[in-house]
């Protein structure tokens, strides 16, 4: 009788879709805080927006103002980004490790994003619409990587999200101009202006073709010329620096451009994936309602303006960005989520279904895989997938941390009961790809994180090198002079091997060089190499340590 009535039990159980508030905003916290904590700073943006920030944390005014790496300027990069992580390094320094506490200022971007997001869609097309654009957000596959990295990209979306908010609000004029002014401040100083010119593209296109009165008119002008007046200080302080500004320039102009062929065909694949599964709904959401005419017609009801314009504006951007970058794309999310957001309602079952059988089935397998992978990790077994982790990371040894691997199994049965008993609405489809990606990125934060940690980390690199150097210098810290040394490195053998780069100084008693391992090693006369080494999984990266000996 027992097991019949847990049989009748769970067969009217049903999954609210989308979850109810309390356990909704929880999955979204628990989506923003994965993996930012228990790793190195991996190669090869992690690692420089830590070395920023940790620079500052332990530097002068000048390095506050200016983003450098152990003294080796970054022109390519805003401060504010860095300004909270350093922040974070200083106030929580002594209860996590800094490279963790620092990636923790990303979760306040990410969700100052999705906050932006969720009020926007919630202003554009109700209270239903919030949560539906969140879950489209957090469903795009490009949207994994880059909100769980120190860098400058999290920043600038949550900029760009506050904009689309302040233009979205009907008639608060006051808040309007601050969260326009906040949103393009927080843009410009964290990528720079030719990042921010598709977020000004957008608030223009907003003015003229929006169909907004001219106190709203007024109110985006007001917030666009406050947020430059915010950011004037630190544009006009970097006159005092001017091999900071002369090079920060030079980034500025090589981003404006005329994309070439190579860029747009990186674009167009990258897209696919990037914005996946948004940009088909989207498609879908505009052939079916048709976008709305810009002048003097009452637009369609349930299609936005706003979205339609700000992914305008991003898409215009392309064609003067000529470096391929992901970076590049990123702004594509938000209007993308406000776009569909009030579409998804209304999708027909079947193609509600084909994209939830999609999501269901690539999220299952990739579990699947990674489970698979756990077990030839921790247990050798299945032989041959075990072998190729080894040929990959030569002489990682699996641990298993128990807590781990519950929690990966705890979460693979929700996903399991998630997509067994979610209520039967065309909602499922998003909702369950925003499962999808939460599920794999936690299994992979917690069965695979060792593993891959061992491969992107430079720490094992820094010790030998700092062995090295230790056993001729003793306990001195003799500086270091670099040749072709990347960011990410010199970040890293700065944080774990205490290592003190010669700047501007080229009388250094040691030389670190950077090259491959099919270079030869330098015979100049005047030095002598002392040691060299890589990390384990990397066949083509060789570092070189000389002293000079005259």
């Amino acid at each position: 009788m027992m097991l019949v009535a847990r049989s009748a039990f769970l067969s009217h159980l049903r999954v609210p879709v989308p979850l109810p508030s309390p356990w909704f905003w929880g999955m979204v916290l628990l989506y923003v805080l994965l993996g930012l904590v228990g790793h190195d700073p991996w190669k090869a943006d992690d690692a420089i927006g830590f070395g920023i920030a940790w620079t500052m944390a332990g530097g002068q005014a000048l390095d506050w103002l200016v983003p450098n790496v152990a003294g080796q300027l970054v022109p390519d990069e805003g401060p504010l980004a860095f300004w909270l992580a350093a922040v974070f390094i200083k106030v929580l320094g002594g209860l996590l490790q800094a490279h963790d506490a620092a990636r923790l200022a990303t979760a306040v971007w990410v969700t100052l994003a999705i906050i932006g997001v969720h009020r926007a869609a919630r202003a554009l097309d109700g209270d239903a619409a919030g949560r539906l654009a969140v879950l489209a957000l957090l469903a795009c596959l490009g949207l994994l990587g880059r909100a769980h990295e120190i860098a400058a990209e999290p920043a600038f979306l949550a900029g760009w999200a506050l904009v689309l908010w302040g233009l979205a609000l009907p008639e608060r004029l006051l808040e309007t101009v601050a969260l326009t002014a906040a949103g393009l401040a927080i843009c410009v100083l964290s990528r720079g202006i030719a990042a921010a010119l598709p977020v000004a593209l957008a608030a223009c296109a907003w003015m003229i073709a929006g169909g907004i009165g001219r106190l709203r008119i007024g109110a985006v002008v007001a917030g666009l010329l406050a947020g430059l007046a915010l950011c004037a200080p630190w544009l006009w302080s970097l006159h005092n620096v001017p091999v900071y500004s002369a090079g920060h320039h030079a980034w500025l102009a090589a981003q404006v451009g005329l994309a070439g062929a190579d860029t747009w065909r990186y674009y167009a694949k990258t897209i696919l994936w990037f914005t996946f599964p948004a940009w088909p709904v989207a498609l879908w959401w505009i052939a079916k309602r048709r976008p709305p005419m810009f002048l003097d017609v009452q637009p369609i009801p349930l299609v936005q303006r706003l979205p339609l314009l700000a992914l305008a504006a991003v898409l215009a951007s392309l064609i003067w960005s000529p470096q391929a970058s992901d970076s590049v794309l990123l702004p594509l999310l938000p209007p993308l989520a406000l776009l569909i957001a009030p579409g998804l309602r209304f999708m027909r079952r079947g193609q509600a279904a084909l994209i939830d059988w999609f999501g269901r089935i690539s999220f299952s397998l990739a579990a699947a895989l990674i489970w698979l992978g756990y077990a030839a990790l921790a247990a050798g077994w299945p032989e041959r997938i075990a072998a190729n982790f080894a040929r990959l990371e030569p002489g990682f040894v699996a641990i298993i941390h128990w807590p781990a691997v519950a929690i990966a199994a705890a979460a693979t049965l929700a996903w399991v009961l998630a997509i067994a008993r979610s209520e039967r609405t065309p909602l499922r489809g998003i909702v369950h790809w925003c499962y999808g990606t939460t599920l794999t990125w936690l299994l992979l934060m917690t069965l695979w994180l060792p593993w891959i940690d061992y491969g992107r980390s430079y720490r094992p690199v820094a010790i030998g090198l700092k062995a090295a150097i230790g056993g001729v210098a003793g306990s001195a810290r003799p500086c270091v002079a670099t040749r072709t040394l990347g960011l990410a490195e010199r970040a890293s053998f700065a944080y774990f091997g205490g290592l003190e780069f010669a700047g501007a100084r080229n009388n250094c008693a040691w030389l670190l060089i950077q090259g491959s391992r099919s270079d030869v090693p330098r015979t100049e006369h005047g030095l002598r190499l002392i040691w060299e080494g890589n990390r384990p999984g990397d066949r083509n990266e060789r570092f070189r340590l000389y002293r000079r000996t005259k």
